[in-house]
């Protein structure tokens, strides 16, 4: 039986509620722990061209680290999260540019607004690509390009197999392999420029800095916000003796991100 319709309101606002409370807690830290999430978004960043002058939204901008690059040429750039203290930060750190709270799914703006948009390693918080791909098409202008990094299916594969080793609990959400996005932005009139799937990994020293790497970006592990705090000095342990180790003992976490590239 399907779920009402205000059943499921409710459900999502919740989810995105704990979303965005995860990622405040972490604006003071991102900066500082979210070294892969740069890495990916300067490849990302490098694949769009911005001219001076032109209307860009930054969707997910978290800190504005990346707005303000996205800035440097002259482009007027709006960047847009959910999280109001990663928001905050932003504005402190960039007074010269315009930050506004909102949600992926449901962008605050007209239609037709934006010469391009950019975002790096936010969409995989959308309901579901259906939702989002639309919106993003309906406030670009005709002609105009979206260049999108979305972490997708495959990643964190290591601590899911630790997990399963351990006999611990699944705690990582599932994400959408990169062709649902792909067929996303299809439907919603999106010509697909160019689509990679990449993979970017870090490497740590033991289980405690990379789950710290993790819940310190406020990426924490699932939607239900409660996951990564549920380690246990005995579940910590068994978790580090399940990991496939490199030869020199460190522990790998891998990232499988689409790099797409679309056009209006």
């Amino acid at each position: 039986m399907n779920q009402p319709a205000s059943k499921t309101a409710e459900t999502t606002v919740s989810r995105k509620q704990a979303i965005a409370a995860r990622f405040d807690r972490a604006a003071d830290s991102y900066n500082q722990v979210a070294g892969v999430q740069a890495r990916i978004a300067a490849d990302a960043r490098s694949l769009l061209h911005v001219e001076p002058g032109s209307r860009v939204l930054d969707i997910g901008c978290a800190t504005g680290r990346e707005t303000i690059l996205l800035a440097k040429n002259g482009a007027q750039v709006t960047g847009l999260d959910i999280a109001a203290d990663m928001l905050q930060k932003a504005q402190r750190d960039y007074p010269s540019l315009t930050f506004k709270e909102g949600d992926a799914d449901a962008l605050p703006f007209s239609a037709q607004q934006f010469d391009a948009v950019f975002s790096s390693m936010a969409l995989q918080w959308s309901d579901d690509p259906a939702t989002a791909m639309p919106e993003i098409a309906r406030v670009l202008k005709p002609g105009g390009r979206a260049q999108l990094a979305i972490m997708v299916a495959g990643s964190f594969h290591e601590l899911i197999l630790a997990r399963s080793v351990a006999g611990l609990p699944e705690s990582v959400n599932t994400l959408p392999q990169s062709l649902v996005w792909e067929k996303a932005a299809c439907q919603a009139g999106f010509h697909v420029v160019k689509s990679t799937v990449e993979t970017y990994t870090e490497h740590f020293d033991g289980i405690r800095s990379l789950l710290y790497s993790i819940t310190k970006a406020g990426a924490g592990l699932s939607d239900s916000g409660h996951a990564q705090y549920s380690f246990t000095r005995h579940s910590l342990k068994a978790l580090e003796k399940a990991f496939c180790k490199a030869p020199n003992g460190t522990l790998s976490l891998t990232y499988h991100v689409l790099q797409i590239s679309l056009e209006r």
